[in-house]
């Protein structure tokens, strides 16, 4: 499972919002244009009149790209990098170079604004992650937009440098893409380092033919060179990713050019590998970032821990969260709330881990800070849970806090009822972090609140209990609940004590009106 499916997918949820709301968005911007953007008393280098000169052209070049029909009828959310990628290249056909500063300062302006734009006085509408994927866009776009020194080291810019480089000779290179079995070029790269006018580019973009061979000598044909060269020059050919690059060298240079062309691609997969590292870096950095604003809203504990279940499913690529807290007190494990899960069933589980079991041998395995995929979790959990839940593959992740070296609980994740899923490390360290940050914040409620969650926990009814007080609530007798429950009367006896002391009833009518109002039956 890929941790960007979620970054995907929130992007393009940002992006959706900006095409629904394009003319209250596209007024903002242009205010922006027509008031003083450096205030008084701002440290700022850059000059006024040039800034909103910059901001202009990056408006136009968002404009251009978000604001055009046909754009808003896409689902895909390969359309999210297309938008991002067109956006960048239109502004870099701009040639304007300015510092990382000013493009963060600029995406920081029309964040703003946009935000201002989608705002509705009664809040109705635009939600608090509608305003988190706008953020998440724009957070994206900057990076996309920003100067790097590694930044557009993409496949063109490669070619173009080793046109520059002594090493290499050739005269031009083919790029061509396989769709099944056919060939097709895409652009011809001459040595000048630009490409042919457009007039040959499309003549051999209609080249397409069955083998590299044949693209070979067709290309040659239409450039008229077939005859010319013919045992001169040679194609050495080059897989870089779903592309067939043809280089067009002399005869005599062809093994030294190989090498050195073998060990040029080595060094820009590596490069690629770097910068794609950098980018999620960023990436999962940012996930966090909003996983915490979202869980930090919560203004009680109960809130909390719903903000906590919620989040891990908006911010990750799971679709059902159950969480558990492990009181230390009262050594047991406690449900206390699930999202696209049957809260209630999720807050009647009640695991003691006093006496070995099943349960107390997977919980050792999980009092650690590192989260445990479980392909099969019947391996691990009692039967009874793996068919009431329609268990299958399950990524267990721990709630503890370094500061205070404390297990504080557990989060268990999956895809839904039955479904059976693989994940890759870069998922399993986020949810290490999301586990400290979770176990971090819980840790700064007062001990009073732990104490009245201790409490609450504590006086929660066993399902049989619930089911005795529920007969007991209708006026059954000991008698008749005996025989409804197939019990014996000294066992339904227990059952009405243990749920009296718990609730603090002075006896079982007692007992029944506080359950009804706690909202235990």
């Amino acid at each position: 499972m890929e941790v960007y499916k979620r970054i995907d997918e929130l992007t393009f949820e940002g992006i959706v919002i900006l095409q629904m709301n394009e003319s209250s968005i596209a007024r903002e911007w242009d205010r922006l244009l027509h008031r003083h953007i450096i205030k008084e008393g701002q440290v700022m280098q850059w000059d006024e009149e040039e800034l909103k000169t910059h901001l202009d052209t990056i408006m136009k070049c968002l404009k251009s790209q978000l604001f055009i029909e046909g754009k808003k009828d896409t689902e895909e959310e390969s359309h999210v990098k297309k938008i991002l990628h067109e956006v960048k290249m239109a502004w870099r056909e701009e040639d304007i170079h300015i510092d990382k500063h000013e493009m963060t300062f600029i995406c920081y302006l029309l964040e703003n604004a946009t935000h201002k734009a989608i705002h509705t006085p009664d809040g109705s509408g635009i939600t608090f992650r509608n305003h988190q994927a706008v953020h998440h866009f724009f957070t994206m776009l900057s990076q996309h937009l920003m100067p790097y020194p590694l930044d557009g080291m993409d496949l063109q810019g490669y070619l173009n440098y080793l046109f520059s480089l002594p090493e290499f000779s050739f005269h031009f290179i083919v790029r061509s893409r396989k769709d099944n079995s056919t060939f097709q070029v895409i652009d011809v790269i001459e040595k000048s380092g630009n490409s042919m006018e457009s007039g040959w580019r499309h003549m051999l973009q209609s080249i397409q033919t069955e083998s590299i061979e044949l693209l070979k000598k067709a290309v040659l044909r239409l450039m008229g060179d077939e005859e010319e060269t013919f045992g001169k020059h040679v194609f050495i050919t080059q897989e870089v990713g779903n592309e067939l690059l043809l280089f067009y060298v002399p005869q005599k240079n062809v093994s030294r050019t190989k090498a050195v062309l073998k060990l040029a691609f080595r060094l820009y997969e590596d490069i690629r590998e770097t910068v794609s590292h950098a980018e999620n870096q960023i990436n999962w950095r940012s996930l966090v970032a909003l996983f915490y604003e979202w869980v930090m809203r919560a203004r009680r504990l109960e809130d909390a821990f719903e903000h906590i279940a919620s989040g891990y499913v908006r911010y990750l690529p799971f679709e059902r969260c159950a969480l558990f807290l492990y009181l230390p007190k009262e050594k047991k494990g406690i449900g206390m709330t699930g999202y696209n899960l049957n809260v209630d069933e999720v807050k009647n589980i009640t695991e003691p881990f006093s006496s070995p079991s099943m349960v107390q041998e997977f919980l050792k395995k999980i009092r650690t800070y590192r989260p445990i995929f479980i392909d099969d979790a019947a391996d691990v959990l009692p039967e009874y849970y793996i068919n009431k839940f329609k268990l299958n593959s399950l990524v267990v992740s721990p709630i503890y806090s370094l500061s205070k070296k404390e297990f504080i609980g557990a989060v268990f994740l999956d895809q839904g009822e039955g479904q059976k899923f693989e994940v890759n490390d870069e998922l399993m360290n986020v949810l290490v972090k999301m586990g400290h940050h979770v176990g971090e914040m819980l840790m700064q409620y007062q001990e009073s609140q732990y104490d009245h969650l201790q409490k609450t926990v504590s006086s929660r009814l066993s399902p049989r209990e619930i089911e005795v007080m529920n007969l007991v609530k209708n006026g059954k007798s000991i008698d008749e609940i005996s025989t409804v429950l197939h019990l014996s009367q000294y066992t339904v006896r227990d059952y009405i004590s243990s749920s009296i002391k718990k609730v603090n009833g002075r006896n079982r009518t007692h007992a029944v009106a506080i359950a009804i109002q706690q909202g235990f039956i």
